[in-house]
């Protein structure tokens, strides 16, 4: 078993793109997640912790290069053919056009993989690309 602290330091406009105006308007849910392969063989969440919410009429404005600091932490206890999920879904607020889905999109680290490291969740709608950037810290 491998004790973790899973911590979503921030979101980064790592690209504004094509974007009208200068900045992303970001909103949705960011998630770290316990996760199995079921007897179905389906991947089941045990544990699910949300460490980031906004509605698309409350998104958060990054100007390119910027990030917006989240420091939300969640503790895990991984066992061996477990894995660790951490991501969600992020959408691009447009008040002119409809609104970008920037995908549901997960780093799926499994027991073995397990490390201390920085993790990047890459969100991509045309050329408009936010990151949310995760920490894994081992606890044991």
């Amino acid at each position: 078993m491998k004790k973790v602290r899973v911590t979503l330091h921030a979101i980064k406009n790592h690209e504004t793109g094509d974007d009208p105006g200068d900045t992303l308007e970001i909103y949705g849910d960011l998630y770290a997640r316990q996760v199995i392969v079921n007897d179905f063989g389906e991947f089941e969440s045990l544990v699910e912790h949300r460490l980031f919410h906004k509605p698309g009429g409350d998104a958060i404005h990054l100007g390119e290069g910027t990030q917006f600091q989240i420091n939300e932490s969640r503790e895990f206890e991984i066992h061996p053919n477990q894995f660790l999920w951490v991501g969600g879904h992020l959408a691009e607020h447009d008040s002119t056009s409809a609104n970008d889905n920037m995908g549901f999109v997960d780093e799926k680290i499994p027991y073995e993989h397990l490390t201390t490291d920085r993790i990047e969740v890459h969100f991509q709608e045309s050329d408009q690309i936010a990151k949310a950037i995760y920490g894994i810290t081992k606890l044991n």
